[in-house]
């Protein structure tokens, strides 16, 4: 094509264009103006070639030492229309000046023609022109000479090639035409900078004798082409090539060296490389293939040899060392043959290559080969449908496969020989694998096979055969005889007989046609017999394959095998049976296996039998019928390790069991993702069902339980737990009731004790519990567990016969019906928890899961009434509303329940109102208790009437290390009897309370600090401050129980001692006075049980001046004082007029001894300016009596002279001033009197001693 573009362009505008250039050259030298030369030069043109141009301009240049001209704007018009055909932008001509002064006559020695776009038609006669010009007006434009130029160049911006026979258009741009003449040669170059469509660049060389197309072109040509797209160029290499090559994509690089023979190729040789080359009917592009080669043609054909030949696909490299091509036309009356030729062919990379030159038949029947042939030879005869084809080899692993991949080969060696229609293969494959697409998933295992295949086609349909063909594969030995048509119309008909002599029957699901199965029922045989041994069987196949199972008697498949030793896997999560001895039948549609003997897991089974009476049914079903005697722990297994266990199974896992079980199984088992029906029986004798972990056992189980995939049942199953006998019932709903939440009920019923109850929950709690109960459990486990249907355990009894011993309000007696019951959710995560409720004295809830993000279960209990609230993550809260609480009971029970090693307590958080609260003997009303506990501290305020305040409980490590008080007041009375507290048990305190009434005793502001001791308390500070009272004291507190001792020293100082006297509830006793006192004292028990009788050391007071009015009973007593009224009536001299109705005192001094029960002093003086009282004796405590000798002398001296002046005048006043002066004190003596005080504190007895001696030594009366 570009040979005879160039001749064109040579005869078409080289020749004419030089001449006009010539000429107009001429012109330039000889006619004064350009417009002349010009129209003349047109005129020359039309004249000369017979078609008329039109010049733009002339003018003239100078190239070195050639003149020339340049002529622009030439069009060329054509002849019949007189229409532009095409235009040339610029034409240069220059004259050779020396050539044409030699020569004589005028000699060009350039011509440069520049074109934009040019198109050129091949025509069907096979001639070459340009559109609108004809050969018609004179010679043929081929014929045109090219002119006797040295150098032309002819560039053109776009040529386009039309072909008309091919009726292809071809589009090249940037062609650049090259020729030089020599005397020698003519050589001619064309380059394509920008070929379009077809490559990137193409350069082609010639050199010849002469380019004179009319004569034929005859020399060497190299051609090179970067780029080149075969697909474009295809079409224009004409239908040999279509034919032989039918290229449709493909990038080309290639280089080489030709010889032309009369503008003939004869023959190329050099390098090439092809990329993405895609031929008609292959499926795989190759990338890349590369070769060296050497092609010529000859007069009926061609050959090309090609060495080095490589195929390159996906970084995989096939290499040829040579391949031969031959192609030979026909002779007279003879046909076009081809012939591929080498000595080793990989048909599996050639594949693509066969069917590109339609090698085999289009259809999906039709058999594609793989592997390699040694000594190959591929001819073909003919050509299109009519083609016959011929091959020979020796076959190495070859594989032969449908279009389709319905039918595969592979892996066979023999020697191979045949036509497209018939052919034999002499087999000895070690490893030959067969499949048959439409019935097996995978490739059936490889075969060592011995014997002969023919094969034979005719009008599309093969027949496949062989007589004998033994087969031995690592699982199975056969002998089999066959005959197989293949038809394009219709599937494989097969004529199959397997003698089985030897196997492994868990290869038995490798042989079964699985894809005219259920995917389902495929897998299921694959693995439902993975293990055992064939010891015989048969097989046969008749009919054609698409007519399977022959469900009309079109044909017939049967397999009968007798099998040892097998497992049967028959379920998805079902315990297989094991040790099998059966047969199985397979018969159309049909599949049985009668077992002689079998086991599940160490259980007999005594008999089974597996069914599938459709297998290829979209509702196939297996069923099996099972009979198994042996252990209860097999028939638990079977129960937990099964589907069953999705109705009874997960709430077993941790069961274990023993003793004597009778199992029969109905399961009828669809194949296909539909649910499992299972109806069966467990008979349970003497059996045990454990569960270690929580250390409960049920023992001699006599019963039966009915087992369906629907649910459990089970009527009044009989055990023993503990050694209690119970009653088990499990009940399922109807499978017609059932929903996605169907619940089954386990209930259990028997009767326990504390003793019972510390088998099966150990708690030293149980101690406090007495006598039996009867109780009932009840169990619910849905099917299907959420948060709409969990799994629950309720516990409920009236206790009727079980006696509490639990401080109020939770204490009952043994005859008394309380109802108890406790619900707890095990399932799911996120719902688990216990609710209890005792009576509505104690409810509570427990959050079990809330463990997972706190310390602490949440938690809300409540005491008595009040509201009960979900709990809250991180809090347990006791809460109530109570009638009454005795904190110190709890605390003791407490105590004696706490666990050293548990440091965080059960709750951390209370919330109490109590209508009378107690603790250590006091009493509170309507008190509020709130205490939070925070980092191992307890925080919190307590408020009523009696008390109000905050409250810290300090602790380390679990351990209570001291309590802190702030309190706005106290108020309490005594205590009726103390309470017996271990001083050892009690932690540091420090007390503060603003107001203390004690015994409606007002005692204003009191601290407290103490701090343990090894064997008790040490109270460090104790101190009161109130307007009448002030009390500082120390004090010690030890021992336990019997051996319990206080000690204290107290300091007390007393302002206004009536005021003190009457917070005590004494009146009329000392006034206008204060006092200080300090006791040492100890008495053999605990500071709140201070006993009289028990209480010694001693007491020392002082009091200030202040003055005894009309003395009434009272404190008096204590001091010995009676009212001095009395006293004077007692005497024989009457003081009335020096006593009046009291006694004023200067100060009053006592030292007292307290020794069982009796206070003893010998030192108590009262000091007054009217007279000296002096007390010696006891005073009983707790016999409330007196025994004290009482000295009372009047200060009479003092008080003579006025009374003297009074009753005698002013002279006997005198007289008795005088002998006051002279006589002083012994006259007080001389008027001193003695009294006995005895009886008791309500009556006392006053007697005077000897009236004749009224002074008499005091007595020690102790």
């Amino acid at each position: 094509m570009i040979r005879k573009s160039a001749f064109i362009l040579w005869a078409v505008f080289a020749g004419w264009l030089a001449l006009t250039a010539s000429i107009s050259l001429f012109c330039q030298f000889w006619l004064p103006h350009t417009v002349i030369y010009k129209d003349l030069l047109e005129q020359w043109v039309a004249d000369t070639s017979g078609y008329w141009i039109e010049i733009g301009s002339v003018r003239g240049q100078w190239r070195g030492l050639q003149p020339g001209v340049v002529i622009e704007g030439v069009q060329i018009m054509q002849p019949d229309t007189n229409r532009v055909a095409f235009e040339i932008e610029q034409v240069s001509v220059g004259v050779a000046l020396i050539q044409s002064m030699f020569s004589g006559r005028l000699s060009l020695g350039y011509v440069e023609a520049d074109v934009s776009s040019l198109s050129i038609e091949r025509y069907s006669d096979g001639h070459i022109g340009l559109p609108g010009f004809s050969s018609a007006q004179g010679s043929p434009t081929s014929s045109l000479s090219i002119p006797n130029v040295r150098n032309i160049r002819l560039r053109v911006g776009t040529l386009q090639w039309n072909d008309r026979p091919l009726d292809k258009t071809l589009t090249l741009d940037g062609v650049d035409v090259f020729f030089d003449r020599t005397p020698f040669d003519d050589r001619l170059e064309i380059s394509l900078t920008q070929a379009g469509e077809l490559a990137e660049s193409m350069r082609l060389l010639m050199v010849t004798d002469s380019l004179e197309i009319s004569a034929g072109v005859t020399g060497p040509v190299y051609f090179q082409a970067i780029g080149l797209q075969l697909a474009q160029l295809a079409p224009f290499l004409g239908s040999d090539f279509m034919q032989d090559f039918p290229v449709t994509a493909g990038r080309v690089d290639l280089e080489l060296w030709g010889d032309l023979e009369r503008a003939r190729l004869t023959g190329l040789s050099g390098q090439t490389l092809i990329d993405e080359l895609n031929l008609r009917h292959s499926n795989v592009r190759l990338p890349e293939v590369s070769a060296n080669l050497n092609w010529r043609y000859t007069d009926r054909g061609w050959r090309l040899d090609l060495d080095e030949l490589a195929f390159r696909h996906d970084q995989d490299v096939l290499e040829i060392a040579q391949l031969s091509i031959t192609r030979k036309k026909p002779a007279a009356g003879g046909q076009a043959y081809f012939l591929l030729g080498t000595d080793a062919l990989d048909l599996g990379e050639i594949n693509r290559f066969l069917y590109a030159h339609e090698l085999v038949t289009k259809t999906d029947s039709a058999l594609q080969l793989s592997g390699t042939v040694e000594d190959f030879r591929l001819r073909r005869t003919g050509s299109g449908e009519q083609a016959l084809y011929t091959v020979s080899g020796v076959a190495n692993q070859i594989g032969v496969s449908q279009i389709s991949q319905q039918l595969t080969v592979s892996g066979v060696n023999g020697l191979l020989s045949g036509s497209r229609s018939s052919g034999l293969v002499w087999l000895s494959s070690n490893e030959m694998i067969f499949r048959y697409e439409p019935w097996f998933d995978e490739p059936l295992p490889s075969a060592a096979l011995a014997g002969m295949v023919s094969w034979h086609s005719d009008a599309g349909n093969t027949s496949v055969r062989s007589d004998a063909l033994i087969a031995r594969t690592a699982t199975l030995k056969t002998q089999s005889r066959f005959e197989i048509d293949l038809s394009p119309d219709s599937s494989p008909n097969v004529d199959l007989q397997i003698d089985i002599l030897d196997g492994d029957i868990a290869a038995l699901g490798r042989y079964l046609p699985f894809r005219v199965m259920r995917p389902t029922l495929a897998t299921w045989l694959a693995r439902s017999l993975p293990s055992g041994h064939f010891d015989r069987g048969g097989v046969v196949l008749r009919g054609k394959l698409d007519d399977f199972p022959f469900d009309h008697n079109e044909g017939r498949f049967q397999a009968l095998l007798d099998i040892s030793d097998t497992e049967l896997d028959y379920g998805q999560g079902w315990e297989p049976l094991k040790s099998l001895e059966a047969g199985i039948l397979f018969d159309g549609r049909r599949m049985e296996l009668p077992a002689r003997q079998g086991r599940i897991y160490d259980t007999s089974a005594i008999g089974t039998t597996a069914v599938i009476e459709d297998l290829l049914s979209d509702d196939a079903v297996l069923s099996l019928d099972v009979v198994a005697v042996g252990d209860f722990g097999d028939g638990l297994r079977y129960l937990k390790n099964t589907p069953l266990k999705d109705t009874v199974g997960p709430h077993i896992n941790a069961a274990e069991g023993s003793g004597g079980s009778d199992l029969r199984l109905v399961v009828d088992y669809p194949l296909f993702g539909k649910a499992v029906s299972v109806d069966g029986s467990l008979r349970l004798s003497n059996a045990k069902l454990g569960f270690s972990e929580q250390g409960i056992e049920f023992d001699e189980i006599e019963g039966e339980i009915t087992i369906r995939d629907t649910g459990v049942w089970a009527d009044d199953l009989q055990a023993t737990l503990v050694g209690r006998a119970v009653t088990v019932s499990i009940e399922t709903p109807d499978p017609d009731e059932q929903k996605p939440g169907a619940e089954s009920w386990i209930t259990l019923d028997g009767t326990f004790g504390p003793a019972d109850y510390n088998q099966l929950f150990p708690s030293s709690w149980y101690q406090h519990l007495a006598g039996e109960a009867k109780w009932r459990a009840r169990m619910v486990l849905p099917k299907l567990v959420s948060r709409d249907h969990p799994v629950t355990l309720d516990l409920t009894s009236d206790l009727r016969g079980l006696a509490v011993d639990l401080p109020d309000p939770l204490w009952k007696y043994k005859s008394d019906p309380e109802s108890f019951s406790l619900h707890t959710v095990l399932a799911p995560v996120g719902m688990r928890m216990i609710e209890i409720d005792y009576r509505d004295q104690l409810r509570g809830v427990f959050d079990l899961d809330g463990l997972r993000v706190a310390a602490v279960i949440p938690a809300e209990v409540v005491l008595g009434a009040g509201e009960l609230s979900w709990p809250v993550s991180g809090r347990a809260r006791l809460s109530g509303e109570l009638d009454h609480l005795d904190i110190s009971n709890w605390q003791a029970l407490l105590d004696s329940e706490a666990d050293e090693e548990v440091t965080v307590p059960l709750f951390n958080q209370i919330d109490l109102a109590v209508a009378e609260l107690s603790v250590a003997g006091l009493t509170a009303s309507q008190v509020q208790l709130s205490l939070l506990y925070h980092r191992e501290d307890w925080h919190g305020e307590i408020d009523s009437d009696q008390v109000k305040g905050r409250i810290v409980l300090d602790y380390s490590a679990g351990q209570l290390d001291q309590l802190r008080m702030d309190l706005d007041h106290l108020n309490f009375v005594a205590a009726e009897e103390g309470e017996s507290i271990a001083p050892s048990d009690l932690p540091a305190m420090n007390i503060q309370i603003k107001r203390l009434v004690y015994d409606g005793v007002d005692f204003g502001r009191v601290g407290l600090h103490t701090s343990p001791l090894v064997d008790g308390l040490s109270v460090d500070e104790f101190s009161m401050h109130s307007d009448s009272l002030k009390a500082m004291a120390t004090g010690r507190w030890s021992g336990r129980s019997e051996a319990m001792r206080s000690q204290f020293e107290i300091e007390l100082e007393i302002p206004q001692i009536d005021s003190a006297l009457s917070m005590f509830g004494f009146d009329g006793g000392i006034r206008d006075a204060d006092a200080r006192a300090e006791l040492k004292v100890q008495w053999p028990d605990s500071p709140m049980n201070m006993d009289l009788k028990a209480l010694s050391g001693s007491m020392e007071i002082d009091v200030g001046k202040g003055s005894l009015p009309e003395v009434k009973p009272g404190v008096g007593r204590v001091l010995g004082l009676l009212s001095l009224q009395t006293i004077q009536r007692r005497l024989s001299l009457d003081f009335s007029d020096l006593l009046g109705k009291g006694f004023s005192f200067d100060r009053i001094e006592a030292t007292f001894e307290f020794d069982q029960g009796d206070a003893y002093t010998d030192s108590m003086t009262v000091t007054g300016p009217a007279a000296l009282i002096e007390v010696s004796g006891r005073t009983g405590m707790i016999a409330r009596d007196y025994d004290q000798l009482i000295t009372v002398t009047p200060k009479v001296t003092s008080s003579l002279p006025v009374a003297g002046a009074l009753v005698g005048g002013p002279v006997v006043g005198a007289a008795l001033f005088l002998v006051q002066k002279l006589l002083g004190s012994e006259i007080e003596k001389l008027s001193s009197y003695q009294y006995r005080l005895t009886g008791g504190w309500d009556d006392p007895i006053i007697t005077p001693k000897d009236p004749k001696n009224p002074v008499a030594p005091a007595t020690d009366l102790r």
